[in-house]
């Protein structure tokens, strides 16, 4: 537990302190605009030393007819259009990407995209990508669905992408049907295991100098822990 006292914040376990806690100031190009008029906050995030930018439209599921069917734990749709901008150009996000290198030091941006129909989740992000890594050399990855052409992550490994990320979110195959129905109807969880083995085996193209990583990802809380581990070993 967390608790907020007149010296500042305080990790408590067992009612017993742990550790003194001290938030990341707000850095100074959360506060500005980009050129085109757009705050910056609408744009990208700080996470720590990664900038997190999701760069077009909400995922498909949150406006499945005539029933939503996005994963149930899911706040995308809720902040899309709202704390964040529901479309970003190519040219603000690097105006983005480059303040918060220079003044929050990130070294990495990471894309996250839901699922749209024609599996265009890679089309939206390949101009991005391709600037970022021309323009700034950061560190790029990005987290979206298994493509049914698993070959085009071959063209992100090629452009200089460094890391894939594949959100399964929950291990237990009967409990993914439940909490992420849209996922379960066009991929399945085994979709997301046979990418993540497949990008898996990219890493050893190219050169050392082009890092290459590859995950899956489970939120912890949403199955049994014994269900988590088992992912995770």
């Amino acid at each position: 537990m967390i608790r907020r006292e007149a010296g500042g914040l305080t990790l408590y376990r067992d009612n017993a302190a742990v550790t003194s806690l001290t938030l990341s100031p707000r850095p100074a190009w959360y506060d500005a605009k980009t050129r085109s008029g757009k705050p910056m906050t609408r744009v990208g995030t700080l996470q720590g030393t990664y900038l997190g930018v999701y760069p077009a439209k909400v995922c498909d599921y949150w406006v499945a007819e005539p029933t939503k069917t996005n994963c149930h734990f899911c706040s995308v749709g809720l902040n899309l259009g709202v704390d964040d901008a529901s479309e970003k150009s190519v040219d603000e996000v690097l105006e983005v990407v480059r303040a918060a290198r220079e003044e929050s030091g990130i070294t990495y941006v990471d894309f996250n995209t839901g699922h749209y129909k024609g599996d265009t989740y890679l089309d939206i992000l390949e101009p991005y990508l391709r600037r970022i890594k021309k323009e700034t050399g950061l560190l790029v990855g990005v987290q979206t669905p298994p493509h049914h052409d698993l070959s085009r992550h071959d063209r992100l490994r090629a452009m200089g992408v460094n890391r894939v990320s594949f959100c399964f979110e929950i291990f237990d195959h009967a409990l993914f049907r439940k909490i992420c129905p849209g996922k379960d109807a066009q991929y399945g969880l085994d979709r997301y295991f046979d990418a993540i083995r497949y990008c898996a085996r990219l890493g050893a193209q190219g050169p050392a100098s082009k890092p290459w990583v590859t995950n899956g990802e489970i939120i912890v809380g949403l199955e049994p822990s014994e269900s988590s581990i088992a992912a995770i070993n």
